[in-house]
């Protein structure tokens, strides 16, 4: 039984996570990854295809906006992005 005047730990708030998916070209594999960590986002899996990089993140939402224009803008708009 717990005492009910025994003070409390805070909680921590938790932040709002977003799962952030990109679908581009092997070459543009290696600069997307690099553009991700520069937003303080570290992906949690980089799948290297034939032609292709999937990369599969979580991102705080707080993070993602302009994520998407900047991967357009790095790709010329070839990578496919779903968050």
């Amino acid at each position: 039984m717990r005492d009910a005047t025994a003070p409390q730990a805070p909680r921590a708030a938790a932040a709002p996570v977003m799962f952030l998916r990109v679908d581009a070209r092997r070459a543009h594999g290696r600069a997307l990854v690099q553009l991700l960590r520069e937003r303080a986002i570290e992906p949690r899996e980089v799948e290297l295809q034939r032609a292709r990089a999937v990369i599969r993140a979580e991102v705080p939402l707080a993070r993602l906006p302009g994520v998407q224009r900047m991967i357009g803008e790095l790709t010329d708009g070839s990578a496919h992005t779903m968050s």
